[in-house]
């Protein structure tokens, strides 16, 4: 049958059974790893209906198989011919531990709650990795909120990758144990078994039902109790409560202002990503820096080209109207002695320059700063919508490039390099998000992983000679490694629609 392998550059292959357990290399990229064993370690549940869930699934499986973690993935696993619960159940029971992909999707998913359920059935340990803050539905939440949570919607994925792949390794090596561990999940507050804690499967058919029911009665009937007693119910947690239970305000953190100011609301529709080879084509002629030159209109409909043509359909956000400020991040800095830009020189920004976009900064500092203020990073998706609108449009402003409306090289009124954010009121989108074409490029949320490493993925033209071609909605985001963010790269934050 053979054993299924996937490397970190992306390649799966398959290898001889008599393989398992021994050295072997990646036919694409060279890279030695360990051929996972036969049988089945983790399980690994998430939402195929959302690609971002999707490819994390991939990079979870690609971390713990590297590190010689057997994984059961879907549809990888399941054996050609084989109905789909079937092999489903197959997997679950070949499995210790359950990793879930936590986000809006999976929160929402008939088939994710079986899968937990399943699990939780057999007496696997589940672990809840979450890619998104959202509250957890009450059907979740009784399997999973006092199991370990791993909150992979801050900070760096690849260290959230790692502190699994440890844990999973440390179960595993506890052949007689299924260990409830407490949760320092994003909704929940912790709870831990004592040491007299049976698992309801383990009760005698009845008394669990028993059991169950009474703990229901118990707790409809607390308020009540405790008013009788002269006490109060207990008060509703607070938004922050929710959003990070366990976390300390200090004095010197002062709150963010108001999450939706300077920010503007784009309602839920749909997205054209991508555009047809006809109409690139049609769009390079009418670009007067390369549509005598045939090379260079075919090399721009092949990079637009790169970018998958499809349609998506997206729920409501507010997006900032304008990037980041290094007034805004000095804030960040100031309230959470946070690095600051290496340009700066220091702890403040160069004098002039408060209300020009941050740059300079990496991914997980925009990242850090986003969660600071309760946002998050754009999607491609988020950030394409507020740039075409609804009409599907190749610039912000409509479908014929205008070089005095954005701060490109192309625009004599400015010399390279950023401007102030509100300096260019014409390059703006339908819904009057300004500088999506010129001042800076901008970071996305996806990280992908090309050859073994995180990406980064950026969109804009600045200080690009050619603003008509880089500025356009369907040409290719630009994916680079960490290092090469420079001093030209900044961004916005979004908050979605609950």
């Amino acid at each position: 049958m053979g054993i299924n392998v996937i490397c970190r550059c992306g390649r799966q292959f398959t290898v001889e059974d008599d393989l398992a357990g021994r050295l072997g290399k990646c036919p694409e990229c060279g890279q030695i790893l360990v051929v996972p064993a036969t049988s089945y370690d983790v399980f690994i549940s998430h939402s195929s209906h959302s690609e971002r869930d999707v490819n994390t699934a991939i990079a979870i499986c690609r971390t713990l198989e590297t590190g010689g973690v057997r994984c059961w993935i879907a549809p990888r696993d399941i054996d050609k011919g084989k109905v789909w619960a079937e092999g489903i159940m197959v997997g679950i029971d070949a499995c210790r531990v359950l990793v879930l992909v936590y986000s809006a999707r999976s929160n929402e998913s008939t088939q994710v709650l079986r899968e937990v359920e399943a699990a939780d059935a057999k007496c696997a340990t589940l672990l809840t990795f979450c890619i998104e803050d959202v509250i957890m539905s009450r059907s979740l939440a009784f399997f999973l909120q006092s199991r370990q949570w791993f909150k992979a919607y801050t900070g760096l994925l690849d260290e959230h990758l790692e502190e699994l792949l440890r844990t999973v390794k440390s179960i595993l090596r506890r052949p007689d144990e299924t260990p409830r561990l407490s949760s320092p999940g994003a909704n929940y507050r912790t709870a831990t078994a004592g040491s007299g804690f049976r698992k309801w499967t383990d009760m005698p058919n009845k008394r669990w039902k028993y059991a169950l029911g009474g703990a229901a009665l118990i707790f409809a009937m607390a308020p009540l109790l405790l008013l009788l007693h002269g006490g109060d119910p207990p008060s509703a947690a607070s938004d922050e409560e929710r959003r990070n239970p366990g976390a300390q305000t200090t004095v010197n953190q002062p709150a963010p202002d108001h999450p939706y100011k300077g920010m503007v609301h784009i309602p839920p529709g749909i997205v054209h990503l991508g555009a047809s080879e006809e109409r690139l084509r049609a769009h390079a002629k009418s670009l007067a820096s390369i549509r005598d030159n045939p090379r260079l209109v075919e090399q721009f409909v092949q990079a637009c080209r790169d970018e998958k043509v499809e349609v998506v359909s997206l729920g409501g956000f507010w997006i900032d109207k304008y990037e980041v400020t290094n007034g805004d991040y000095a804030k960040f800095i100031a309230a959470k002695n946070h690095r600051p830009p290496a340009i700066w020189g220091g702890t403040a920004p160069p004098a002039g320059r408060e209300d020009h976009p941050v740059t300079g900064v990496a991914y997980e500092d925009a990242a850090s700063y986003a969660a600071w203020v309760g946002k998050q990073l754009p999607t491609v998706a988020q950030w394409t919508r507020a740039f075409r609108g609804d009409d599907d449009r190749i610039y912000p402003w409509g479908n014929a490039w205008e070089r005095q409306r954005a701060n490109t090289a192309q625009n004599n009124n400015y010399a390279v390099g950023t401007s102030p954010v509100t300096a260019s009121p014409d390059d703006a989108s339908p819904f009057g998000v300004c500088n999506l074409v010129g001042n800076v490029d901008e970071i996305m949320r996806e990280r992908p992983i090309r050859l073994g490493h995180l990406t980064t993925i950026t969109k804009g033209s600045h200080s690009e000679a050619n603003g008509d071609v880089y500025g356009a909605a369907p040409f290719e985001f630009f994916v680079i490694g960490e290092g090469a963010l420079g001093n030209l790269t900044g961004f916005r934050c979004v908050i979605e629609d609950r």
